[in-house]
């Protein structure tokens, strides 16, 4: 008797959990589909460095990259990003011929060629023409940190999308060591800013 009982009390439980998830549509429980888009686009960049003598900037000229884009389809339209670029450390510039011999040797060219930038989330918000905070993810030699990046200047529009990235690099944190004269007397400064500017355009599907 007993056990027929904890029986129908089971079943009653189960009944009465189908009705509700079925009364709230499912809310906090279903998966929703998502659509992902493919971008190709390019990556250039101005860097900002200090020097006890003076300070200097550079250039990276463009740079391919790759991104994804994933756009929740639920009512949210939740719209997240992933954004990646192989920079090859030679093509790092100071337009100074002695600077940029010892720039190369602080990244150890012939052992670490390149370095990555990845920054993901959803950073999509800087469109309506404020600043979104987004991780960076920078690898160079053989260390990956996560930075802190401050998104401007988006732009969505006909599959094309244009923004600017900035974050700040501190040198010794890679385990980089600075360049400087003898007795260091003239050093480069730790900190580095520096300013990305990305533009994409939507991979087209190939037709078969």
């Amino acid at each position: 008797m007993k056990k027929h009982i904890c029986i129908q009390a089971w079943k009653a439980c189960f009944l009465t959990f189908g009705f509700l998830l079925v009364a709230s549509g499912g809310q906090g429980m279903a998966v929703h589909a998502a659509d992902l888009v493919s971008y190709t686009g390019e990556l250039k960049v101005h860097f900002f460095a200090t020097s006890t003598l003076h300070d200097f900037e550079g250039d990276i000229p463009a740079v391919p990259l790759t991104a994804k884009r994933t756009v929740d389809t639920a009512p949210s339209q939740s719209d997240h990003w992933e954004v990646v670029s192989k920079v090859g450390v030679d093509t790092l510039t100071t337009h100074h011929e002695k600077r940029d011999k010892k720039m190369f040797e602080m990244f150890k060219v012939d052992r670490f060629p390149s370095f990555v930038l990845k920054v993901s989330d959803a950073i999509q918000t800087a469109s309506k023409g404020e600043q979104a905070h987004v991780p960076v993810q920078v690898t160079i030699l053989d260390k990956t940190l996560k930075l802190d990046g401050v998104v401007t200047d988006w732009s969505d529009k006909d599959g094309k999308v244009a923004f600017r990235l900035e974050t700040v690099i501190f040198l010794e944190a890679f385990g980089l060591e600075r360049p400087g004269t003898a007795f260091g007397l003239i050093k480069v400064g730790d900190e580095v800013r520096v300013e990305a500017d990305v533009q994409v355009s939507r991979k087209e599907a190939k037709n078969d």
